[in-house]
């Protein structure tokens, strides 16, 4: 968030219940948060909960109703996956970054064996989930002219262990880059 200054817009894809996104937003009060997500519900919710002076709540589809506004830093938790033509979504995210904004997106690796498994049981019970396609997004990501800065591995203790002894913690940051033992991927693209 270093390179979001004062008056400018971050944008959540995918906020859910808003959690994530008042977090942050309570860290830089100068600063405009939007978040967006498909789910009325969700949003009624994020808004009912989190909404404030500098934190507004959408529903709205990126594609076919992009919100009016461009972003100095997008990102997006677990939203990738569940998108089903890459190239149309990263050229309307890419249309909202500002010149210098970043794209953060991180989702669940499916070179984890856990991950693989537990997101084929979701798909196979007729939930909305799907593996994340590294390789479409990659090439959606140059073909809009963006640039991916960074694509890394993360998370080896699951989100839900909210306390993580120290040498455990230093232990993850190493393990982390050890394909398939990582839970989530992390991606950072430039405009």
């Amino acid at each position: 968030m270093a390179h979001v200054g004062a008056g400018e817009v971050v944008l959540e894809l995918g906020s859910g219940s808003g959690d994530v996104l008042a977090g942050v937003a309570r860290e830089r009060p100068d600063v405009r948060f939007v978040g967006i997500d498909l789910d009325q519900a969700m949003v009624e919710y994020a808004a009912a909960t989190h909404a404030g002076p500098n934190v507004t709540f959408e529903r709205r589809d990126l594609v076919t109703a992009p919100p009016e506004l461009r972003a100095k830093l997008v990102f997006g938790i677990d939203v990738l996956h569940h998108v089903p033509r890459a190239e149309t979504f990263v050229a309307a995210v890419a249309r909202l970054l500002a010149a210098g904004g970043r794209w953060l997106a991180i989702e669940p690796d499916s070179r984890n064996p856990y991950i693989w498994l537990h997101q084929e049981q979701m798909r196979r019970a007729g939930l909305d989930e799907h593996h994340f396609r590294r390789g479409a997004f990659e090439r959606a990501w140059e073909a809009s002219g963006l640039e991916l800065v960074e694509r890394r591995t993360a998370f080896v203790v699951p989100g839900a262990v909210q306390r993580v002894p120290g040498l455990v913690a230093r232990a993850e940051r190493l393990l982390e880059r050890v394909p398939g033992l990582a839970g989530s991927v992390v991606y950072v693209v430039a405009a």
